[in-house]
């Protein structure tokens, strides 16, 4: 998984609102990029480590 890719999956998942779900971030990643990620991977990302990707 790329940091552009990254970006856009924290983005969306921010934008979900207080309903959203890591299993649906699984879902939109692989349907934006055809590749199914695991929920450790999608948890890493969302995690402070990637928080820098915020703001670029």
């Amino acid at each position: 998984i790329t940091d552009e890719q990254r970006r856009a999956l924290r983005c969306w998942y921010q934008q979900q609102g207080p309903s959203r779900k890591q299993s649906d971030a699984i879902n939109w990643f692989e349907q934006q990029y055809r590749r199914r990620l695991r929920q450790s991977t999608i948890s890493k990302s969302l995690s402070d480590r990637y928080s820098f990707l915020n703001t670029s």
